[in-house]
């Protein structure tokens, strides 16, 4: 059904069966998920990928040292102690960067048709490497490519380049997150259906009064086990609980 969530899962939590009849029904469900993954991915929580983004190298790029450096992406300004390099801001990508994956440069003349030449990054072992992502470690400050050797030409599109982004947050944790997330939307549709699936068995009194204070009690311990989730696994800046249900 989705990244995180499947019907599986959801009807296993509830107890119940997802069809183009139940309450909700399955199509319902699924946009649902659709929305709920669109936030998780909006927001970066877990691990995303960014491919062939195109960079422009800008001309009178800073040839500077190496080693020991200090980055910052407001001023765009890198220094380094020792060795040369260029360094090539990274303005317009989607943060946190966990890592890139692939990088080429082309230096073919733009009336011509794109030569890619694939870019080795720097892993602290091996030779015959070309470039390293710097990142400040600070807050609000940003990450730049180091390329020391095999330095692009500069222009619009010079680089292509895939990266992860995200929090990195693991995907078993997001999928319980998601599940419980969906289950709440679930049952709060419920209330006021008369529906008991799912539910214990009801001996005597009046079966809606019963339905809704199960499905409240659920509820709320589903409630619980997102703001748990959140408070041991997310990053502090992100709370979606109560925006997502």
């Amino acid at each position: 059904m989705g990244i995180y969530v499947n019907e599986e899962d959801i009807e296993d939590l509830l107890q119940i069966d997802l069809s183009s009849s139940s309450v909700p029904d399955s199509a319902a469900v699924a946009r649902w998920v659709d929305d709920m993954e669109a936030e998780i991915q909006a927001r970066g929580l877990g691990s995303h990928m960014a491919t062939d983004v195109y960079l422009d190298v800008p001309s009178g790029i800073d040839s500077v040292s190496n080693f020991d450096w200090a980055y910052n992406a407001r001023t765009g300004n890198l220094k380094f102690d020792m060795g040369r390099g260029s360094v090539i801001p990274l303005n317009n990508i989607k943060f946190p960067v966990i890592g890139v994956t692939t990088l080429y440069k082309n230096d073919a003349d733009v009336s011509s048709a794109p030569s890619w030449e694939a870019l080795t990054q720097w892993d602290g072992t091996s030779a015959s490497t070309h470039y390293m992502l710097l990142n400040s470690g600070k807050k609000s400050l940003g990450y730049a490519l180091w390329i020391y050797d095999e330095e692009p030409l500069p222009g619009p599109k010079r680089l292509k380049m895939t990266y992860l982004y995200g929090r990195n947050v693991a995907s078993e944790i997001l999928s319980m997150y998601c599940t419980y997330a969906i289950a709440v939307k679930i049952l709060m549709a419920r209330m006021g259906s008369n529906e008991p699936d799912g539910l214990s068995m009801l001996e005597g009194g009046d079966l809606g009064s019963f339905v809704n204070r199960q499905y409240t009690e659920r509820i709320a311990q589903y409630r619980y086990e997102m703001l748990r989730i959140e408070a041991e696994h997310f990053p502090q800046d992100i709370e979606l609980g109560m925006e997502v249900i």
